[in-house]
Order: C-alpha cells, then sequence, then structure tokens
C-alpha cells in the first residue's frame, strides 16, 4: 500500500487529538492508522467516502467520530448507573463512521454496524478482521426492517449516524433500536438548530427528548459539527419505524 502521506499519521494524530483533550494511547494509534490505510485503500475500488486522505481522515472522520464522546460518556453514565458492557449499533455505517473509531477508542463496545450497501458490508467485513476487532457484527440490511427483529429491536444503549438523514427521518430510524433510557448520537452540522425545529412532532410520537447539543470544532480545519442527543424516553410505538420509504418520503 502506498505510503504517502501516512509518514507521520501517528504523531500528527496525537497531537490533533490533544486539542480535543484526547490523549490516545499506542495501541489505538496504530489500529487507527490501519483503519484509514485500510479506507484508503478500500476507496480505490468502492466508493466509501470523499475523504480519504490521511490528514483529512484524521480531522473529518477519526477525531469527528471520537471528539464527543467523553461528554456522551456523561450522559452515558447518568442514563445506566451500573458497569456493564456498551451495546452500540450504527446505522447506515458505509465505511464504518462513526463506529469503527468509536470501537478503537472505546474497544470493550459491543459494536453492530448495519448498511443496505453489499459492497460497503463486505469492505467492512474485511477491515474488521484486519484489525483483529471482537465483538462487531456487520449487517448487510434496511435499519426499517432491522429494527422490527426481536435481536435488535430497543436491544442498544446507544444508537449513532452520521449524515445519514434529516433529524425527524432519522430518529425514525435510530429511536425503536435503543432500550428506554438508552441514547440516539445523531452527528450533525450548522444546520441542526434548523432540523431540531422540525423534529418536534418525531419527538412527541417516538417518546423522546433532546437532552444536550454538544459542539465540536474540529482541530486543523473550519469544520464545526454539532451533535444532538436524544434520550428514549418510553418504548417506540409498534408501527415504527414505518415501512415503504415513508420516514424519507413522509417524515413525522
Amino acid at each position: 500500500m502506498a505510503e504517502s502521506g501516512f509518514e507521520r499519521f501517528q504523531t500528527r494524530l496525537r497531537e490533533q487529538a490533544r486539542h480535543l483533550d484526547l490523549d490516545v494511547a499506542p495501541t489505538q494509534l496504530e489500529r487507527f492508522e490501519r483503519y484509514a490505510r485500510l479506507l484508503a485503500e478500500g476507496n480505490r475500488h468502492v466508493n466509501l467516502t470523499a475523504i480519504d486522505q490521511p490528514d483529512d481522515i484524521i480531522d473529518l472522520h477519526i477525531l469527528d467520530a471520537i471528539g464527543v464522546w467523553p461528554k456522551v460518556e456523561e450522559e452515558l453514565r447518568d442514563a445506566f448507573r451500573h458497569p456493564q458492557s456498551l451495546r452500540l449499533v450504527d446505522v447506515g455505517t458505509g465505511a464504518g463512521l462513526p463506529g469503527l473509531p468509536i470501537k478503537i477508542w472505546v474497544p470493550d463496545t459491543d459494536l453492530t454496524l448495519i448498511d443496505g450497501t453489499r459492497k460497503k458490508t463486505r469492505f467492512l467485513e474485511r477491515t474488521i478482521q484486519a484489525l483483529d476487532l471482537q465483538r462487531v457484527q456487520v449487517i448487510h440490511g434496511r435499519s426499517e426492517e432491522l429494527a422490527h427483529h426481536r435481536e435488535h429491536r430497543a436491544a442498544y444503549h446507544v444508537a449513532v449516524a452520521r449524515g445519514l438523514a434529516p433529524l425527524p427521518t432519522l430518529l425514525e430510524y435510530l429511536l425503536p433500536f435503543v432500550r428506554v433510557g438508552g441514547l440516539c448520537i445523531a452527528y450533525k452540522g450548522p444546520g441542526l438548530p434548523a432540523e431540531l425545529r422540525r423534529a418536534g412532532n418525531a419527538l412527541r410520537r417516538l417518546h423522546a427528548e433532546v437532552v444536550r447539543v454538544i459542539p465540536l470544532r474540529l482541530p486543523g480545519t473550519d469544520v464545526r459539527r454539532l451533535v444532538a442527543v436524544v434520550r428514549k424516553e418510553a418504548p417506540t410505538p409498534g408501527r415504527y419505524p414505518r415501512g415503504q420509504g415513508l420516514p424519507r418520503r413522509a417524515p413525522l
């Protein structure tokens, strides 16, 4: 695999992470670099991401995924006071984002990656094997269908998604996966306030509440991320998520 751009990958990642008060361990630096190399190589064969240069992978993929995680963990400690293995599902994960960086950052997480494109799930299967990651499963399928399966419905502490859909639609995708008291983490940009204004009906129907909006400026860039933390207050009504593309075509 080409070396160009990767010579200082670990050094730069460590330095950039410190701007976010993150201390990345040597084993994590190595795994992040291996993942970045696999992503850049895989992107030559499958359209995984428009961002595949080493510095950009650091700033816009890895740090984007883990930069807010200390604040997310604060919410998790409030929601689940007893120590337990975190079950996390990444819906519409694509190249494994943000799920795989979170898994590398929090190794004892039980991670499920869901995507509807078979070429992408094959890439994820190869990547997980190459990274020797344990307790990760990859599922090829549609979230609208999987969220009605017994093994997935209300089975997770946290559901995450990045850039998948506007918030009213995204909540219908994510909340059925999460147990009562669990969290949905929606990685968004400057348009989040407008999406929040449109999401009131979805929050009411799906029995959820926005408990926090976490701002994040990605070091070395002008990118400003806003992350919505949504808590599930009661069981999701059985009809949701709706099928036949309705969450997108007719958002709540």
